[in-house]
């Protein structure tokens, strides 16, 4: 029965009086006795390209393979909810019997080239009586910058090449010191 079939059957009264609005909301409906399916999440790193061109990073969230179609997504950055520069699909994208949902957190690259970011995706959804989340997190790059450990690593060996170089230099000394003495 199509929709029009229902509007007919209401009273003329309801549809025709001033300053009411009539919202219609429609919804795939599923059995009560139907398996709710989770989602798989996954989070795919920025392209270098974007990072080259344009310095943003965009991480992209996936959610895929559940089923009924209601979830929703969100970010967190260093466990605060991020909704600037957050992009959200407005609907699940059907698959078969199952649904998918895509969610993108575009940054500056800078932002993304701190290995001490942690950044998160969240999935909601209804199971059992109550909201369940899935989260799936990624830390930033390092890129080129210097980390704690190859600070560390590039110093030591800068007080080696120090002290070769000062080995070298008092070998050199003894040995004109030498030639001196016996000149």
């Amino acid at each position: 029965v199509g929709i029009g079939a229902y509007i007919e059957q209401w009273p003329d009264r309801i549809l025709q009086r001033a300053g009411n609005s009539l919202t219609i909301s429609c919804y795939q409906n599923y059995r009560k006795n139907d398996e709710i399916i989770p989602p798989a999440v996954a989070i795919f790193s920025p392209s270098k390209q974007e990072i080259q061109q344009k310095s943003k990073a965009t991480l992209v969230c996936l959610a895929s393979g559940f089923y009924p179609d209601h979830l929703t997504l969100f970010w967190r950055v260093n466990g605060v909810k991020r909704t600037e520069g957050v992009g959200t699909d407005e609907s699940s994208t059907q698959n078969g019997n199952t649904y998918s949902l895509t969610s993108r957190l575009r940054m500056p690259a800078w932002e993304w080239f701190n290995p001490l970011n942690r950044f998160e995706c969240v999935a909601n959804f209804f199971q059992n009586g109550t909201t369940q989340s899935i989260n799936k997190f990624i830390h930033g790059d390092a890129g080129c910058a210097l980390t704690e450990e190859s600070y560390l690593r590039y110093g030591n060996s800068l007080k080696l090449t120090y002290l070769i170089l000062c080995g070298k230099a008092l070998v050199y000394a003894v040995l004109v010191s030498g030639l001196v003495w016996t000149a």
